[in-house]
C-alpha cells in the first residue's frame, strides 16, 4: 500500500477530501476565533451581540463537524476502492500461480488488508486533518496576538521534549521500585 497509489485510485475524490478537510479546519478555527467577539459583547452587556456570536460559533462548529464527517466517509470510500484493487491483484496472483493455499489467501485478503486500512490509511487521514488544523490554529492565534503564537510554539516544543529530559530518572526510579518490590515480596514469602 502506497500513498501515491491510494491517491491515484480516484484523484478527483481525493481532491474533494482535501478541500473538505481545509474547510473543516477553517470552520473550526473560525468558530474558536468568533468566541472572543462573544466575550467582548458580554463584557459590554450587549446580550443580542453575545447571542449572535455564540450562535454563529455553534453553527460553524456544526458545519465543520459535518464537513469532517463527510471527508472521513469519502476517504473511507477511497480506501475501499484501493483495497478492492489490491484484493483483485492478490486473487489474480493466487489464481494464475495455481496456489492452492486457501488459508494463506484468506489471511492476505482479510486480516492483512484490515491492518493496512486501520494502521496506514486511517492514520493518513488523521495526519492530513492535523496538518490543516495546525496551520489554521496557528493562523488564528496569530490573528489574536502574535505573542500567543510564540507562546504556543514554545509550550508545544517544551511538552514534546520534557519526556526526553526525564526518561533516565524515570527509568532509574522504576528500577529502584521494582528492586524494592521484589525484596518486599521475598520478605513476605519468608
Amino acid at each position: 500500500m502506497t500513498t501515491k497509489k491510494l491517491i491515484r485510485i480516484d484523484l478527483t475524490l481525493f481532491i474533494v477530501i482535501l478541500l473538505l478537510e481545509i474547510f473543516f479546519s477553517l470552520g473550526a478555527s473560525a468558530s474558536s476565533y468568533i468566541i472572543q467577539f462573544a466575550y467582548n459583547q458580554l463584557a459590554k452587556n450587549i446580550l443580542i451581540g453575545f447571542l449572535f456570536f455564540i450562535v454563529s460559533s455553534i453553527f460553524l462548529s456544526f458545519i465543520s463537524t459535518l464537513l469532517s464527517s463527510l471527508a472521513t466517509y469519502l476517504f473511507s470510500k477511497q480506501t475501499q476502492k484501493y483495497i478492492h484493487y489490491i484484493r483483485d491483484k492478490i486473487v489474480k496472483h493466487y489464481y494464475y500461480n495455481n496456489n492452492s493455499k486457501v488459508a494463506e489467501m484468506e489471511n492476505e485478503l482479510n486480516s492483512n488488508l484490515q491492518l493496512l486500512n486501520k494502521n496506514y490509511a486511517n492514520q493518513l487521514l488523521n495526519i492530513i486533518q492535523s496538518i490543516f488544523l495546525l496551520i489554521t490554529s496557528i493562523s488564528t492565534l496569530f490573528l489574536m496576538n502574535w505573542s500567543l503564537t510564540l507562546l504556543a510554539c514554545i509550550l508545544a516544543i517544551t511538552t514534546l521534549y520534557i519526556p526526553r529530559f526525564t526518561r533516565k530518572k524515570s527509568s532509574l526510579a522504576t528500577k529502584q521500585i521494582s528492586n524494592k518490590n521484589s525484596k518486599y515480596l521475598l520478605a513476605i514469602e519468608d
